[in-house]
């Protein structure tokens, strides 16, 4: 009998899990990006991101999955910790409201009458509609819904037979801190504190357990859930041990006090709130106890947060690590490697401009943007610049590795090409990079020639290419940096497309005009050919790059257009 109504039980558990997994994905996939973007802005001062977790872990129905978003837009440094500790600490609130749909749905009404409809409507629409459609999203909901009344249904039929065919009383009576183990376990075990909840529901519905004894199951379920953040913080970046820290210790803390100081007095707490029904009563207290850690917590959350990044310091800044950044969440993923392309452009323009013995604070640019260079020129200075390209081009490997990744996710049309423009700028920028480094030799040879020679044939050619370059730089940077409207941009592009043509001709008529020097080891005329062209070349990659950077930009309801942008810090 007993081993019957265990299976019945795990069966239920089993069909309540995979109704929950459904349930997120629809309710996911309804949740478009101005609603995830939301989460990302919404979390300014301690009250709203706390407001913000427990808001948006009630909508999604998943502490998990707000979790998974808070830690891919910390990683990707679009909220700071001291703002993702805040909405932590709500996600654990929002997610008692599961319990009181639950608990006025699964026990008010006929569980299977109510169950088997949602079912079949969300079934047939999985087969019926497009894949990915709204109303399959829809239906996605009405499936993963109906599964979880049913699988509650399975649950506490099986627990009422408990409560028929035994007597109860030999399940009761134990200490309390028994339950409170039982709960950290069963949530540690089935990775849901909802699902430990619904069970200790279903038991309280058949008069398996006294309140007080649901509540010591809760308290317990809370505190098991941590596990579910610790096992996901065991690798990856320092953010996640610092979150999954900050998530225990506050279970610990609030868990610990709920137990000790409000469970004794569950009774007289439920009376000041004027219910009777002990199932209410129930998901009362565990919206309660949270609730009074969070308002606990707040005035504290800056001295908090700033001890949470005291442990597991790192040298590295949250958006160093790109492989670090999960992709699952596609608003968080793309500003971080946008952020990432943007450093490789400016990396491997600070180098190219090495090759024609130029520096950052000899270009006529804004002071800002040369003061946003000047890391990097000193990061730069004790390394060859071939060397410098072959961490660039390591940069490149991280940035087409992290994109690939990224493709495998559903994204929207417009993101999908933004990932694709960033993807062609990374490769362009490299380009241009890799066609300077090769020429580097003859380049070397003819700034020698400048120095050395009374002949001013060759040294013309390397200071017209140098004068050029110059000018090149101080109107190409500041497109990708600073703030200027779509025409402009265009307009600038265009301009800088003709003048790098014009360039190219006129150089190769100076090598022409000035002919072959035989007697002095300058490179041959072919050879000056080609260094004009291959500039020409890497110039008109550097052109793409910005080109397909300003494209990028543009796309309309991109994630990355509605998205805050990160702060370019340069480390």
């Amino acid at each position: 009998m007993m081993l019957s109504i265990t299976l019945q039980v795990l069966i239920g558990l089993g069909v309540f899990l995979y109704g929950m997994s459904q349930l997120e994905k629809g309710i996911q996939a309804l949740s478009d990006v101005q609603l995830k973007l939301w989460l990302s802005r919404s979390t300014g001062s301690p009250v709203s991101s706390a407001f913000a977790g427990a808001l948006f872990t009630a909508i999604l129905q998943s502490s998990s999955m707000v979790s998974l978003l808070i830690l891919a837009f910390a990683s990707a440094g679009i909220i700071p910790l001291y703002n993702a500790v805040g909405v932590l600490l709500g996600a654990n609130l929002g997610t008692t409201f599961t319990g009181w749909i639950v608990a006025t749905l699964g026990f008010k009404l006929s569980l299977t009458s109510l169950a088997l409809p949602l079912v079949g409507a969300g079934a047939f629409s999985q087969v019926l509609l497009r894949a990915r459609s709204r109303l399959s999203q829809w239906g996605q909901v009405l499936l993963g819904l109906g599964l979880l009344l049913f699988g509650l249904s399975i649950m506490k039929d099986s627990v009422g037979a408990v409560s028929e065919s035994w007597d109860i009383a030999v399940l009761q009576g134990f200490h309390p801190v028994v339950y409170l183990l039982a709960g950290v376990v069963a949530a540690a075990l089935i990775q849901s504190s909802s699902a430990v909840v619904m069970m200790t529901l279903a038991a309280l519905h058949s008069g398996l357990v006294s309140l007080p004894e649901a509540g010591a199951l809760v308290i317990g379920a809370d505190l098991g859930t941590t596990s579910t953040v610790l096992l996901g913080s065991i690798t990856g970046a320092t953010i996640k041990r610092q979150l999954a820290l900050a998530h225990l210790v506050f279970n610990v803390v609030v868990d610990l006090i709920a137990f000790v100081v409000f469970l004794p007095f569950m009774p007289q707490l439920i009376a000041l709130l004027n219910l009777n029904d002990p199932l209410y009563s129930l998901v009362a207290f565990h919206s309660f106890i949270n609730l009074v850690g969070v308002l606990a917590f707040l005035p504290f959350l800056k001295h908090y947060s700033q001890w949470i990044s005291s442990r597991f310091k790192d040298t590295k800044a949250p958006v160093s690590v790109l492989s670090e950044i999960p992709v699952e969440v596609p608003e968080a993923a793309l500003p971080a490697l946008r952020h990432h392309v943007q450093m490789l452009w400016l990396n491997a323009v600070v180098n190219n401009l090495r090759y024609f013995a130029l520096l950052p604070d000899k270009l006529n640019i804004p002071q800002e943007t040369r003061i946003l260079l000047e890391p990097l020129v000193v990061a730069q200075r004790d390394q060859e610049p071939v060397h410098v390209y072959e961490s660039l081009k390591q940069s490149e490997v991280e940035i087409l590795q992290f994109s690939f990744r990224l493709q495998q996710q559903p994204l929207n049309a417009d993101d999908a090409r933004y990932l694709s423009c960033m993807i062609e700028m990374a490769r362009a920028t490299v380009y241009a990079s890799k066609t300077l480094r090769d020429i580097s030799h003859d380049l070397q040879q003819i700034a020698d020639a400048l120095r050395h020679s009374t002949t001013g044939s060759i040294g013309w050619i390397y200071t017209e290419q140098r004068q050029y370059q110059q000018q090149l730089y101080q109107q190409l940077i500041p497109l990708l940096v600073g703030s200027h409207n779509e025409a402009f941009i265009a307009e600038q592009l265009s301009a800088l497309e003709v003048s790098n043509n014009a360039h190219q001709e006129k150089m190769n008529r100076s090598v022409y005009g000035q002919g072959q020097l035989h007697d002095n080891g300058l490179p041959s005329l072919s050879t000056l050919l080609n260094l004009n062209r291959e500039i020409h070349h890497a110039t008109s990659s550097l052109l793409k790059s910005v080109a397909l950077w300003r494209e990028a930009m543009l796309l309309p309801q991109s994630a990355l257009q509605t998205a805050e942008k990160p702060a370019l810090s340069i480390r």
